[in-house]
């Protein structure tokens, strides 16, 4: 088997790993939020490899390996973000969409105007749009729920009748 063939199962296999990993983890109720997995990952191959940008940037022959190994950590900064980016609180009557920046918006489900399913989910709010990643925890709950109260409230507005949850 020659070498490339050899790392690029290799590759496949960890891949596999982490993305059986990812999908094995139990969803919180009330909870949208991505695998933990991503965010360990993330942090170990970015201390890694800033450390190793670090150690090669102060031996000024080696400024080109440094730049690669900057270059490398991109994507295990952008699953951190992933990770963090991805905050959904729900309850019957509302959820809360919490971004990266720590800022939170609630929405009721009387408000989505839309919703797309093509492994992401897409929840249209008027000029607003949430996206619910597809490796996203708890992805399916929240649209299941989401789903069913939107139906609720239709029904409701279309019979002029009052809707309480606490029944």
């Amino acid at each position: 088997m020659s070498r490339h063939l050899k790392n690029y199962v290799a590759t496949r296999a960890a891949t596999r790993l982490v993305m059986d990993a990812a999908k094995s983890e139990k969803a919180k109720a009330g909870r949208v939020t991505m695998p933990k997995v991503f965010f360990v990952i993330g942090i170990i191959g970015f201390v890694l490899l800033a450390t190793a940008t670090f150690l090669c940037g102060r031996i000024p022959h080696m400024i080109g390996i440094a730049a690669g190994f900057a270059i490398l950590a991109l994507p295990d900064l952008a699953l951190i973000i992933a990770y963090f980016n991805q905050r959904i609180y729900y309850t019957d009557e509302m959820f809360v969409h919490k971004n990266f920046w720590g800022i939170k918006r609630l929405y009721r489900y009387e408000d989505i105007t839309g919703i797309r399913i093509d492994g992401d989910v897409n929840l249209f709010l008027g000029k607003r749009k949430v996206r619910i990643y597809d490796r996203a925890v708890g992805k399916k709950e929240f649209v299941r729920c989401a789903a069913y109260m939107i139906k609720v409230s239709r029904w409701c507005r279309e019979k002029r009748t009052i809707y309480s949850t606490a029944t």
